[in-house]
């Protein structure tokens, strides 16, 4: 029986991020969280010691789970002791754990409902932030920092706070995350300057500082947006739609400018799981042992963000011995970390997409929208100038 078939019994497999999740108690999901860290270890060039002190801790586990029918806490504790000299290994990789809250304005709802979802969600954080000193938010759009501005003046000053103390980040460059393929260059080129201008005045957030752009849920990115981004001082891009097996790459214009990129090598839609812990290691290896993974958390769509629950796994996991160290980041802290290694990746000339093709076929209303009110703006830009 190998090791594999082993685990598998004591803990039936999961394949992806999409799978039933079947909870276990704490110290079961630790060992196994470990479990699979140490897996990625004994596939490492150095990886003999790995492999052979995984053998010996599944052997023991498989040995008391037949016994006894079950795993204890103390059975989960001696294999951990087992694997301990693996410690050192696995804290050398880091998993960036970022929090936001992916907020779609209008989907399926109105402007009063979206101002209740920003409001609710942006107090829920600041909450949080009280209770876990070193918990950490992203959160993009400006236009939701408008809406609580004018609607909650009290919580946009802590809001305020909270971004002196380094602890709120604003993420990405834009006033909503829009869609990259019906705006014109124009549209998208107002988005930064009006971004940075309203940051500036609103935050005292230096306009300088602004500098990536955070579009996780558009539908594939045309092939000259890294010479707009360029032209309003963006250097890195984040996104999740658009390309499969490339997760951090330089991405070139025609121009020839270029943004450092990352795109999301799980989903940016997610609770946190320890599984997640097992994906640090080859992502850090693919790119000649790169000093950490993105890990991208919080659900969304209609508000929401990080739960107690997702910061408590954080908090819980920094303490297992046999793990990637687990901090609680901003995308500012990770694209710093990135830029070290920018001469490793690779170079993309293309259009990232498309995704989700015809999805646009049936909205030529929306589409004529779009177009008069472009034309209407820059009329309108020009009549002010003049």
């Amino acid at each position: 029986m190998t090791r594999y078939d082993k685990l598998a019994e004591m803990r039936p497999e999961r394949k992806d991020h999409w799978s039933p999740h079947k909870e276990m108690f704490p110290m079961y999901e630790r060992i196994f969280g470990e479990i699979g860290v140490v897996e990625e270890l004994a596939k490492l060039p150095s990886g003999g010691e790995a492999n052979e002190l995984l053998e010996k801790a599944v052997d023991f586990l498989y040995g008391k789970f037949t016994e006894n029918g079950a795993l204890t806490n103390e059975d989960c504790a001696e294999a951990e002791k087992i694997l301990l000299p693996l410690s050192p290994a696995a804290k050398k990789y880091t998993m960036y754990c970022i929090a936001h809250a992916h907020i779609d304005m209008d989907w399926l709802w109105g402007y009063h409902e979206t101002v209740a979802i920003v409001l609710g969600t942006f107090r829920i954080m600041l909450d949080m932030m009280n209770e876990y000193p070193e918990f950490k938010f992203s959160q993009s759009q400006a236009a939701t920092y408008e809406m609580v501005e004018k609607y909650d003046p009290e919580l946009f000053e802590e809001i305020k706070q909270r971004v002196k103390e380094g602890r709120w980040e604003f993420a990405g460059s834009s006033c909503v995350e829009s869609d990259r393929n019906l705006p014109s260059a124009e549209s998208i080129s107002e988005h930064i300057l009006v971004t940075k201008r309203f940051l500036s005045e609103k935050l005292g957030i230096e306009p300088e500082s602004i500098n990536s752009d955070f579009h996780p849920d558009s539908f594939g990115h045309t092939p000259v947006m890294p010479e707009l981004l360029n032209a309003g001082g963006i250097k890195y891009f984040y996104h999740c739609r658009g390309l499969d097996g490339i997760f951090v790459y330089r991405w070139k214009a025609p121009s020839g400018a270029e943004v450092l990129t990352v795109n999301e090598p799980s989903w940016y839609n997610d609770p946190i799981r320890p599984g997640y812990l097992s994906l640090v290691i080859p992502f850090c290896e693919m790119y000649g042992g790169i000093d950490g993974m993105i890990k991208v958390y919080g659900v969304g769509d209609h508000g929401g963000g990080p739960t107690r629950k997702d910061i408590q796994m954080l908090v819980d996991m920094q303490s297992w011995p046999v793990a990637p160290t687990v901090k609680f980041s901003t995308y500012t802290e990770y694209f710093a970390m990135l830029e070290k290694y920018r001469e490793r990746f690779p170079i993309l000339e293309e259009e990232l997409g498309p995704t989700f093709t015809g999805c646009y076929t049936s909205e030529s209303q929306l589409k004529t929208s779009n177009w008069i009110m472009e034309d209407r703006l820059k009329v309108a830009e020009t009549l002010t100038a003049m």
